[in-house]
């Protein structure tokens, strides 16, 4: 595991963590929002023991050395695979002036941030329960910006369409608004804390569960910023209820939120990321059902 825990990142990103300096970056604080490379294979600080006849992690790797074993562990297992997603990163929704509306995702939308957001939870009234593994929460018509929105990139995204290995089903009738979501009046609430909207896999049950966790701290990497103040949206209209509830304190410092409120109103999101899901795409080595 690579010891550079965190990354450049702008100034406050951190506040609020209880963390020693020695556990800190290998790269230097900078007051900057310009993100600098992660760990590379280089900082790992456990030694890989694998036998090098059976190749790489996957089935399908074919390390011939060691060093090529190291590297594909770091890419599928280390902050080589945050890497690779940073890498993918594509604008779905452009803005034109400061205050518009902005959507990015990695491939197959497996994660997305984006600002200033409207999302419409009318449909909530009527989907029979239980509705988190459904894809048709949001309809046409009921998320979009004020941005110029790349249409065919956005299809082109939808090979993982599935509830939990991407947010293509929610993302896919995504759609230009003519105002910005605010300025519009038509939304009933405003979200303006950083709010990462989740989709869990099975809370019940501590294996399948921090693979959440998991994916949120990978998250954090991608989006780098590490601080506790922000909101975490269940992406369910029950409220939550685990064995595991006290390891959201690692992420946030404030009471967990879920759809229920939600239903028949229209939201605007100041700031929203959509974090890597549980289950991922058919190449994600993170997947938990093998």
């Amino acid at each position: 595991m690579c010891r550079c825990i965190l990354t450049a990142r702008p100034a406050g990103a951190t506040r609020g963590l209880a963390l020693k300096k020695e556990d800190m970056p290998c790269h230097p604080v900078r007051k900057t929002a310009e993100a600098e490379p992660l760990c590379e294979v280089q900082h790992l600080i456990v030694e890989l023991e694998y036998p090098l006849e059976r190749g790489g992690l996957l089935p399908e790797d074919k390390a011939r050395t060691k060093d090529q074993q190291v590297q594909q562990f770091f890419e599928q297992g280390d902050f080589g695979y945050v890497k690779a997603r940073r890498q993918e990163l594509k604008t779905i929704c452009a803005p034109s002036s400061p205050m518009d509306s902005h959507l990015e995702c990695s491939a197959y939308t497996r994660f997305c941030r984006g600002q200033n957001i409207m999302m419409d939870f009318s449909s909530l009234l009527t989907i029979p329960q239980p509705m988190k593994y459904r894809e048709d929460v949001i309809k046409e018509g009921q998320i979009g910006g004020r941005c110029q929105l790349n249409k065919k990139l956005l299809k082109s995204m939808g090979q993982h369409k599935s509830p939990l290995q991407s947010w293509y089903a929610e993302l896919e009738h995504f759609t230009e608004l003519p105002t910005e979501p605010i300025k519009s009046g038509k939304c009933d609430v405003v979200i303006d804390k950083p709010t990462f909207l989740m989709k869990l896999d099975a809370p019940v049950s501590m294996y399948h569960h921090f693979c959440d966790f998991l994916n949120l701290y990978l998250t954090l990497h991608l989006n780098n910023t590490f601080t506790r103040d922000v909101s975490i949206l269940m992406w369910d209209t029950n409220s939550y209820l685990s064995n595991f509830q006290i390891t959201w304190q690692a992420f946030t410092k404030n009471p967990l939120l879920y759809l229920g409120p939600y239903k028949g109103k229209k939201s605007s999101q100041s700031d929203i990321s959509l974090p890597l899901d549980p289950r991922g795409g058919e190449d994600d080595p993170h997947k938990t059902d093998q």
